[in-house]
């Protein structure tokens, strides 16, 4: 079933005096345990009994009060990130890929890559997992989506054991798992305990899970216990050994009782009150798969740190994530109902600006023409970028897998928003060349380029504009957004001379503004001129004082008056500062979120850390290398 190769060394893990406390509630009490290096311990208790906080404490993936952790006799630092995994309770995988492409491209990520031995050493990793987890039947499957019918793929077992095979891809010595059967039933929960039970035991990995309500087989796959309740530890030893310890204490397991179900309600029914049962776990010695002295290794032991993390180039890994959002984006990137959309809306505008004509009384529709070309494609970029940066799908994909140190930040940012800009330029190539021509804008093809040009820029502005106010503000991205777009459809000088306003000074705010002024110099040419008709643009009064109307009286009527160079450097350097600020911003935030005790003599905190949280690369290489990159664009 496995890869014959020598026995990995396993790392345990011991903690002494762990508590969490979040505004001012314990959730967490003094707790201390130890569990060897190739054990596979159970954490069970009710809901809110502290499991999953205290798998947070231990993983560094949640906020730590007090305590000491040691991981194989050392405090926590960066390098052991590629040495513990955690498998959440939340499986967040991409729908649009199968079970072998998810794992293909993890493996391209978080292995060495860099030669074609290392990338075949890589496939390899990905077959035995397949084989170990028994995937192989749903390989070719695609992941789609558990609460949707239509869009189903893989089963809610294989989605579990799918988690934990990219886990385990980086072959890690510790894994957590944050109740890894629930939602499963019973024949595939056991499969999944069963797997775990493999890994601890024929793979030497250090296996800690919390398990909610398990059957008798599924708990009977764990060699240790520790048991919950209410943020105290009421019982920690051989998994075997609870009922008898709960009968020694005058709970004896009724026939018929599995000893899981029996153990859970003692506890939920307070047949033994809390401090009963504290009292009695205090005289229980230990774990029965705790190392002697502690569970810590002897000084030569000592795990070495590795201060560089990247495995890959960022060059390799920026590749490797544009052909993952590429498979992601392909299901979706053409869509008849879209295309016949956009084809209609071109049909549509383009008849009512049916080939307009060089009177000064087409001149203003003329210009509103030129204009609408690419107001139409402020709203779509604009409007669309949120989604690239979901909070509830893309972010929580990117935590987990930004926490298990897959990739750069960087290097996910410019191909995550870089990729789905195709979408963006299809639409338009249907559209615009429609009303383009049927309007009669300009007959010179090769201004025709030039307002493609233009359009693309125009694209780029809108989308990472988007992408600021969706990372800046993500609940109320849509809101914010409809109601900037009002001030820069608005501040534009076509409905309103912007001199009449209270703040004419805003337009130069407005990327919309620096848009429709190239657009205007660009497409209203010297070829041709305008034959006056005797009435004034804004008031209809009368100002004749030639036969015709030549450009540069139309760029002084309109206030064009921007040079081309200066709004084209304007909207670039638009561009940069909101997709590089974004992503800052977006470290900032994960810094916020995830969760790094990395400090130099351990993992004592104290508590005025409790409620914050830092990045879980806690060097600034990473903060550094996105301002260097942010610069140099």
């Amino acid at each position: 079933m496995c890869v014959a190769e020598k026995k990995p060394s396993g790392l345990p893990i011991t903690w002494t005096n762990l508590s969490v406390s979040i505004a001012d509630k314990t959730i967490l009490h003094s707790c201390s345990g130890s569990v060897r290096a190739g054990s596979c311990l159970a954490i069970m208790g009710p809901s809110g009994a502290g499991k999953t906080t205290l798998l947070n404490a231990l993983s560094r993936r949640g906020p730590l009060t007090a305590g000491e952790v040691r991981y194989g006799g050392t405090p926590w630092d960066a390098g052991l990130r590629r040495r513990v995994a955690v498998v959440e309770q939340e499986d967040v995988v991409a729908q649009q890929l199968t079970v072998l492409e998810t794992l293909t491209f993890a493996s391209l990520l978080r292995l060495p890559a860099r030669s074609a031995s290392e990338r075949a050493a890589g496939a390899a990793r990905v077959a035995e997992l397949i084989s170990l987890l028994k995937l192989d039947g749903a390989q070719h499957t695609r992941v789609g989506d558990a609460t949707a019918s239509e869009s189903r793929g893989i089963s809610g077992g294989e989605r579990k054991r799918l988690c934990i095979a990219l886990e385990l891809l980086p072959r890690p010595q510790l894994l957590f798992c944050d109740e890894p059967t629930s939602g499963l039933d019973a024949s595939m929960a056991l499969v999944v305990a069963t797997a775990l039970a493999a890994l601890a035991t024929e793979q030497n990995v250090t296996v800690l899970a919390s398990i909610h309500q398990p059957s008798s087989q599924t708990f009977g796959a764990f060699s240790s216990l520790l048991l919950l309740d209410s943020g105290h530890a009421v019982y920690s030893g051989p998994a075997q050994e609870a009922a008898v310890h709960f009968a020694a204490l005058g709970q004896p397991c009724p026939l018929g009782w599995s000893h899981a179900d029996w153990l859970l309600e003692v506890i939920v029914g307070r047949k033994l009150s809390l401090d009963d049962l504290v009292a009695a776990a205090s005289s229980v010695a230990s774990m029965g798969d705790v190392e002697s002295g502690g569970g810590r290794l002897p000084a030569a032991a000592v795990l070495p740190r590795d201060g560089d993390e990247a495995v890959n180039s960022f060059s390799h890994e920026l590749f490797v994530l544009m052909r993952r959002s590429w498979r992601v984006l392909r299901p979706d990137l053409w869509s008849k109902e879209t295309a016949l959309m956009h084809l209609g809306n071109g049909v549509i505008v383009g008849t009512c600006w049916w080939r307009i004509g060089y009177s000064q009384a087409d001149l203003f529709p003329r210009i509103s023409a030129i204009i609408i070309v690419y107001l139409f494609w402020t709203f779509f970029p604009l409007l669309s970028a949120p989604a690239i940066v979901d909070e509830g799908s893309v972010i929580k994909l990117l935590r987990k897998d930004y926490a298990a140190g897959a990739f750069r930040l960087s290097a996910w940012w410019w191909a995550t928003t870089t990729v789905p800009l195709l979408r963006e330029f299809i639409w338009p190539a249907i559209h615009v060349p429609i009303f383009y021509w049927m309007a009669g804008i300009n007959d010179r093809p090769e201004l025709f380029v030039g307002a493609c040009a233009l359009l693309v820029l125009n694209l780029l502005v809108f989308n990472s504009f988007g992408l600021l106010i969706a990372v800046l503000t993500p609940k109320f991205a849509m809101t914010t957004l409809l109601t900037i777009m009002t001030f820069f459809f608005t501040f534009t000088g076509l409905f309103v001379p912007l001199e009449r306003t209270p703040f004419p000074w805003l337009r130069y705010l407005n990327p919309c503004f620096y848009v429709d002024q190239i657009a205007i110099q660009m497409l209203v040419d010297d070829r041709h001129t305008y034959a006056r008709d005797g009435a004034d643009l804004y008031s209809g009064g009368g100002n004749a004082t030639g036969d015709r109307i030549a450009r540069p009286e139309i760029l002084d009527m309109y206030g064009v008056d921007t040079p081309v160079a200066s709004a084209v450097a304007f909207l670039a350097a638009f561009v940069v500062v909101c997709r590089g600020g974004a992503l800052l911003l977006l470290y900032r935030k994960l810094r916020r979120v995830l969760l790094s005790l990395a400090d130099g003599d351990g993992a004592k905190v104290g508590r005025e850390e409790s409620t914050s949280s830092r990045m879980l690369d806690d060097d600034s290489a990473a903060a550094a290398h996105a301002a260097t990159e942010l610069s140099a664009v």
